[in-house]
């Protein structure tokens, strides 16, 4: 992985080398869904799985996964996590109070949606405007979230989406 990467400029003119840390390389290899560079990143150390892209940011990594709807990056920041850490880390909010699910919601990723389902993230949890991930979709009309989200609620297997649908009937 390089450390370096080229300075915007015009045609034909010099670009020079600036230095990107770790943390840059970490967001810019999440957010291209460059799997291998994040292997590669946590590989060399200095790095970690919940490092934001600028001090005082919240947005980190898993954000940045769920926007994208990126299960396998999921899974390899998920193999960074200790165990113990896991819920802290599927349930981390953006300054805005987004989780990773509220992002699937907006972005309409049902796959990802289900996958931290599954994985244990908190349904509950509210954003900004006091909104779960599911009222954000239905306001997104992210009708393949919803539909997720509907299955799972039905299936029993999760307490907190089954009080939230009981609460919507």
């Amino acid at each position: 992985i390089r450390n370096f990467g080229e300075a915007a400029g015009t045609a034909g003119e010099h670009r020079a080398l600036v230095y990107k840390p770790p943390t840059h390389q970490l967001h810019e290899a999440v957010e291209a869904g460059n799997g291998n560079a994040v292997k590669e990143l946590f590989h060399q150390g200095g790095i970690h799985y919940n490092m934001p892209l600028k001090p005082g940011s919240l947005v980190l990594p898993v954000h940045r996964a769920a926007r994208r709807g990126d299960v396998q990056m999921l899974q390899l920041l998920l193999n960074e996590v200790p165990v113990r850490a896991r819920s802290d880390f599927l349930n981390t909010q953006t300054d805005y109070g987004y989780t990773a699910l509220h992002w699937c919601a907006v972005f309409d990723s049902p796959t990802m949606t289900r996958e931290l389902i599954i994985q244990g993230c908190d349904t509950s949890i509210l954003n900004y405007r006091g909104k779960t991930a599911w009222d954000v979709a239905e306001a997104a009309q992210a009708k393949k979230v919803l539909n997720t989200i509907m299955e799972l609620a039905h299936s029993g297997k999760y307490p907190l989406l089954r009080e939230e649908q009981e609460r919507r009937m």
